[in-house]
């Protein structure tokens, strides 16, 4: 039974609110187990004459929401292999709203990567049309527009060939601008082409290059026909064109994972190439034959790359993502996060005018602002729009980067709030652990209102208050227990902490606190954890020495100048004559 009204969003799969168009006018199902599953088939005449069925709600796509909303899927043995499932809503089975329109300008490609297609076999595998004709899409276009469609949240053209091979693709982007705006426009390309002015002029938002490798024989593994060089030479082209266009057009590289090009000096290079070049570089995992042994899960790759290619982004392919994904649409999400990694390169460049202009940019795809929002903006967005954005913001990349931005821009209290909600959002996130860590810091400066450096003079409650939040953190004390005293807890937390750094703060506060004998077990401990910050304890353990020195010294002297003075008095001197 269909229920129209449902409250709680319907998992389905990409094809419930989006549609993916070839280049002969086949409607496929989505991804590669699917795409010889064919829907429908359109044609330009028909569409012409207005003879077409709905392309967004034919009879096909209505099948496949309602099977979802019913808990069925809709081709069994289909769906279970599908990359794409779970990766769509089928809140309604007639969405005004879509959310992917793919659309594979032409079937033909000049490479023969090994999981795609020969180009010797392409010709027999479909029968022509092997280019969408231009007219044809606008068609489609027109045809989306007339049926209802409101917005097309990403326009990517892609598919089985590649779209730069379509002479008339500049025209293409200009036309879906047209009908739809607001659409995020992006096309993937191998990248073995001439530069050409379009690809600045023609309202793309991202041009994409498949590069895998940063040294020719690695690249070519892959990329079988290709030449790294040419790739290269199109990124320099583009780079050198950009100041002669007001183009905001961004390029990324994107540079799957294998195990033969995932090497330390490999990775050193393509940073180096992106930097030089201008361009985005995104490292991405896959679950395909070939795919790199040394870099299995994003926690491996994230670490390896805060050394070797410091400003690199990262992903996973649909078949590598985990159920924290599935709310996501990766792709725009991808283009929010690439948006916001520029605004906080320019703010740790202390670029204030290009930073505030990128977040503005990633502020208006997610969580929404309108341009007249964003025009009325001051120089923080973020703070204005702090509210907004925690409660609103579809993605947690959106979250984390802003919360960097914040913590580059010295507003801690904005940077608290937005990592507290990135944990919350992202509970199984491969960066977790520095996030915690980074919390920490910040929450034990906002409570104290100064660096812990800088607290000597800080009021008791304050400092009372800062512990208070960091054991609640680490080890993960409930409030009431700490609130109750927390002096006690202490051989818990030497035991039960996650982050040594945990006991390096406590001493502090401890410090602050007066409590030398806590104070001197945290450091002894952290000391002994970590070897290499001895000399960043030992200062403070001899402030605790010298501090004991100082009260025991004081109580002899107070002692001393009471026993002279009772010595001396009158008083004394008759009751005890013979002393």
């Amino acid at each position: 039974m269909d229920n129209e009204n449902k409250s709680v969003p319907v998992r389905g799969c990409l094809m419930c609110d989006s549609l993916y168009i070839k280049a002969n006018g086949e409607l496929p199902c989505w991804d590669d187990v699917g795409e010889d599953t064919i829907l429908r088939v359109i044609t330009e005449e028909e569409l012409d004459r207005g003879a077409e069925a709905p392309l967004f709600d034919f009879s096909g796509l209505t099948r496949i929401r309602r099977e979802f909303r019913e808990g069925r899927d809709p081709f069994p043995d289909l769906c279970s292999k599908c990359a794409v499932r779970g990766h769509g809503r089928a809140d309604s089975l007639s969405p005004r709203k879509m959310r992917v329109l793919h659309i594979e300008p032409t079937f033909l490609c000049q490479l023969a990567c090994p999981q795609c297609l020969a180009p010797k076999v392409r010709l027999a595998v479909k029968k022509p049309p092997y280019y969408l004709n231009i007219s044809f899409y606008e068609a489609i276009l027109r045809q989306l527009k007339n049926e209802g469609v409101e917005s097309i949240g990403l326009v990517h053209f892609e598919g089985r060939g590649d779209p730069l091979l379509h002479q008339e693709l500049g025209e293409m982007v200009e036309l879906t601008r047209s009908y739809f705006p607001d659409s995020l426009i992006k096309a993937t390309t191998h990248g073995n082409y001439p530069y050409k002015p379009w690809m600045l002029g023609s309202g793309l938002d991202l041009l994409r290059l498949s590069v895998d490798g940063a040294f020719p024989e690695s690249y070519e593994a892959y990329r079988v026909g290709g030449k790294l060089q040419k790739a290269l030479d199109l990124m320099r082209d583009i780079r050198d064109a950009r100041p002669e266009t007001p183009s905001e057009t961004r390029v990324e590289w994107k540079y799957i994972l294998f195990e033969w090009n995932d090497s330390d000096d490999e990775i050193r290079e393509a940073a180096r190439l992106a930097d030089e070049l201008e361009v985005e570089l995104r490292f991405t995992l896959t679950h395909s034959e070939g795919r790199s042994q040394r870099f299995t899960d994003m926690a491996s790759l994230s670490e390896a790359l805060a050394v070797l290619a410091p400003n690199a982004m990262q992903a996973v392919t649909f078949q590598m993502k985990g159920d924290a994904d599935l709310d996501l649409d990766p792709l725009l999400g991808e283009h929010v996060e690439a948006l916001l990694h520029e605004a906080l390169k320019a703010y740790q460049a202390g670029d204030e005018t290009n930073g505030r202009a990128e977040t503005l940019k990633g502020l208006t795809r997610d969580p929404g602002l309108t341009n007249e929002e964003a025009e009325e903006c001051g120089s923080d967005p973020v703070r204005e729009h702090l509210e907004r954005i925690l409660a609103e913001s579809r993605f947690p990349s959106t979250i984390s980067l802003l919360a960097n931005i914040q913590l580059a821009r010295q507003d801690w209290h904005s940077a608290e709030s937005l990592f507290r909600e990135f944990l919350v959002r992202a509970p199984k996130a491969n960066n977790r652990g520095n996030v915690e860590q980074t919390l920490i810091d910040l929450q034990v400066g906002n409570r104290l209102g100064c660096s812990l450096a800088d607290a000597e003079h800080v009021e008791q409650s304050r400092i009372e208050a800062a512990i208070v939040d960091l054991l609640m953190v680490d080890p993960g004390f409930e409030k009431e227990q700490v609130q109750e005293g927390w002096t006690h807890l202490v051989p818990r937390v030497l035991t039960d902490h996650r982050y040594p750094k945990t006991l390096d703060m406590l001493g502090r506060l401890a410090l602050l606190s007066h409590d030398l004998d806590n104070a001197e077990i945290l450091f002894e401990r952290y000391r002994a954890m970590l070897p290499a910050e001895e000399e960043r304890v030992l200062p403070e353990l001899q402030r605790i020495k010298e501090r004991r020195a100082s009260e025991n010294g004081g109580n002899v002297l107070s002692f001393l100048h009471r026993w002279l003075a009772r010595a001396t008095s009158p008083a004394s001197t008759s009751v005890n004559p013979e002393r």
